[in-house]
């Protein structure tokens, strides 16, 4: 919503008419003290530009525009001045005013100025919600837990590729802490100080994907309605992360590797391309060999992502690490619990621990300690807490957490949910994301009770 300030009733009739021509939403003051009113209470989260004259009783223009910015400091502000004021137009400037118009005014120039400052807008706002999901992911620096032979050889297989630019593909069975290792190449790159970007290949369904790589224009395809940064444009200068690679949709594998060849990116609906600085670490728990016998992964693509390969070791292969990496977990376990007692862990529980194979690595052993914390009511986690999901070891907290488990249509409802959202409740778009017809859609919008 555009809001407009002016107590010229005939320059706000003709603000009012170029927003209506533009099919912008809008809100007119004829008072800076009512506009400012309305900021307070309601204008936030919703307004996307403001208009406002210089010369007003009571707060001049340059006054109205920092009380605003104090209340909503991204918004953009244009502001409207006489034609010898240049003065004013720079102190408008330096106070972070996005431009300025001189009276009389000049619509079509205005309406230019009001779509571009609407836009930069839409885009820094998308910026600061990328990266609040990348705060999400980015935690502190972790170091790979461990003192095996096998850890202390990845340290220095780190230690010697971190400062190079080369790609790296990361291997190795899942929950082995491939994105740890990422992480840790990252931090003692020389992109350190920019966050490294993450994205699993296999969580964003195929149709999806390339807009999330590499972004759109405004209009590029149904749904489309303002432009959006792609990861490869967010992580310029840094680091890349892109797990899951061996999941990636064929046909998307082609354009990936003209992004590697030639540092470029072009937008989905644009013409122009973007140079691009970013350093590719790729991970996978597939074997990428089969893969490409078996056509479903490009082979001129691997050798560009295997420039340096490291298979990261399965756990039952390092058991000499458990203990060390028990004893992180609990802590993680023990500050997460913020309840003052900090519990232990026996030493028959840990012999119990080293003597599991560990399918799911260490992801699972993180899982096994998190659910012994909590099952135990004792200071001391003890091996009758250690279970590794048999069903004789299932007690009456499991049987609970196993009837809060979904049914399918449960998730059905979530997931077309979800979907709707995604793309604004366009039907045409989510059928064809859903991959069922429009009249299907309907219906189970309808059954679902999700209008």
């Amino acid at each position: 919503m555009v809001i407009l300030l002016d107590d010229d009733s005939r320059i706000l009739f003709a603000l009012e008419a170029m927003c209506e021509e533009l099919r912008l939403p809008y809100t007119s003051f004829s008072s800076a003290i009512e506009a400012l009113d309305f900021f307070k209470k309601d204008a936030k989260k919703n307004t996307s530009l403001l208009i406002c004259d210089y010369k007003m009783p009571h707060i001049d223009g340059l006054e109205f525009i920092q009380k605003v910015q104090k209340i909503h400091s991204n918004l953009p502000a244009i502001l409207i001045t006489a034609h010898d004021c240049s003065d004013v137009a720079i102190k408008a400037l330096e106070i972070g005013a996005y431009d300025y118009i001189t009276k009389p005014i000049n619509l079509k120039e205005l309406s230019l100025l009001s779509k571009r400052a609407i836009r930069q807008k839409e885009i820094k706002d998308q910026n600061a919600e990328l990266m609040k999901k990348l705060e999400g992911i980015s935690q502190k620096k972790i170091s790979f837990i461990g003192k095996s032979k096998l850890v202390e050889d990845i340290r220095s297989i780190i230690n010697k590729i971190a400062k190079t630019n080369a790609n790296i593909l990361l291997t190795g069975e899942t929950g082995t802490g491939k994105e740890i290792v990422a992480r840790a190449i990252h931090e003692q790159s020389e992109r350190s100080e920019q966050k490294m970007v993450a994205i699993n290949c296999a969580s964003i369904p195929a149709n999806l994907l390339e807009s999330e790589f590499f972004g759109h224009v405004k209009g590029a395809f149904t749904g489309a309605d303002k432009d959006k940064i792609g990861l490869f444009e967010l992580a310029h200068g840094s680091t890349i992360f892109l797990d899951e690679i061996g999941d990636m949709p064929f046909e998307l594998q082609s354009k990936l590797l003209r992004v590697l060849q030639e540092g470029k990116i072009r937008k989905i609906g644009e013409n122009k391309e973007k140079k691009i600085d970013v350093r590719v670490i790729a991970a996978t728990h597939n074997n990428l060999i089969e893969k490409i016998k078996e056509n479903k992964f490009r082979e001129d693509l691997y050798y560009r992502l295997n420039v340096i390969n490291i298979k990261l070791p399965s756990l039952r292969s390092r058991k000499e690490d458990i203990p060390l990496l028990a004893d992180h977990f609990m802590r993680k376990s023990n500050k997460k619990n913020k309840k003052g007692d900090k519990k232990t862990i026996s030493h028959k529980a840990l012999l119990k621990l080293m003597t599991y194979d560990w399918p799911g690595n260490v992801r699972e052993l993180e899982n096994t300690i998190e659910r012994a914390f909590i099952m135990s009511n004792e200071a001391e986690i003890s091996e009758e807490s250690i279970f590794f999901g048999e069903a004789t070891n299932i007690d009456s907290f499991e049987q609970q957490e196993f009837q809060k488990l979904r049914s399918l249509a449960e998730l059905e409802k979530e997931y077309i949910s979800f979907i709707l959202q995604h793309t604004n409740h366009i039907k045409e778009k989510a059928a064809s994301i859903l991959g069922i017809n429009r009249k299907t859609l309907y219906r189970k919008i309808k059954d679902y009770e999700l209008e």
